[in-house]
């Protein structure tokens, strides 16, 4: 069931003082909001300890500089949501839905997005070194480009067409993963693991620690493999 948003933020939000720069933390309680008020009401917001917003709609909402932790998020809609400078740490995101969503400077500690809906995302210069967990998400055509992806951890997820280059992604394991037609362009793969995933014509131009990454039982005939 969705909610507006600013109906979740009264009935589910914790608020932890944010009004006053450097003030101490105030003692968790519910936040009072009005229903017409802007959605800029959690700019910069802290959330934390949400642990009833599934199926919560952030659809269009201005979410920028907000600090979520330590909450429980499944299944909620993020529909041409502003998360730019968002900073997501041990949020369980699993099976939520984004679509034209703005990101940049957005950072994932030790999060969950199992399952999710990410086609076409743009996740240019994310931070998701944590690791954060995307086991059977959707990323068809999704750009994670001049990212920190460490230890990401794909195994099952689909990623035809996904661009990935110029990323770090030691340890990262795409185990049985869908990537025909992904781009590793430079993407360092140190220690990344591939195994029974599907690579043909998996773009890996220039990738770095290829000779390093396990490929057992790979599917398909990647580009430029060459370790």
């Amino acid at each position: 069931m969705n909610f507006h948003l600013l109906d979740a933020l009264r009935h589910l939000f914790r608020e932890r003082g944010h009004a006053a720069r450097g003030r101490r933390r105030a003692e968790a309680r519910p936040l009072a909001v009005k229903r017409r008020c802007s959605h800029r009401a959690a700019c910069g917001a802290v959330l934390t300890l949400i642990t009833k917003a599934k199926g919560v709609s952030f659809d269009r909402a201005n979410l920028e500089g907000t600090s979520i932790t330590d909450s429980s998020m499944q299944q909620a809609s993020f529909i041409e949501t502003n998360l730019r400078d968002v900073r997501v740490e041990d949020v369980n995101l699993s099976g939520s839905y984004w679509q034209g969503v703005q990101t940049r400077g957005m950072a994932f500690v030790d999060s969950w997005l199992t399952n999710t809906f990410l086609v076409g995302v743009n996740f240019d210069g994310v931070n998701m070194n944590g690791p954060c967990r995307l086991q059977g998400a959707d990323l068809g055509y999704a750009r994670f480009t001049n990212a920190m992806l460490q230890e990401l951890q794909l195994e099952g997820a689909k990623a035809t067409g996904a661009s990935f280059e110029n990323s770090k992604m030691n340890v990262a394991d795409f185990t049985r993963a869908l990537l025909d037609g992904a781009s590793f362009r430079q993407t360092i793969l140190t220690d990344a693991t591939f195994h029974a995933a599907d690579i043909n014509e998996c773009d890996l131009t220039s990738a770095v620690g290829v000779d390093k990454a396990s490929f057992l039982n790979v599917i398909g005939t990647p580009i430029r493999l060459v370790g």
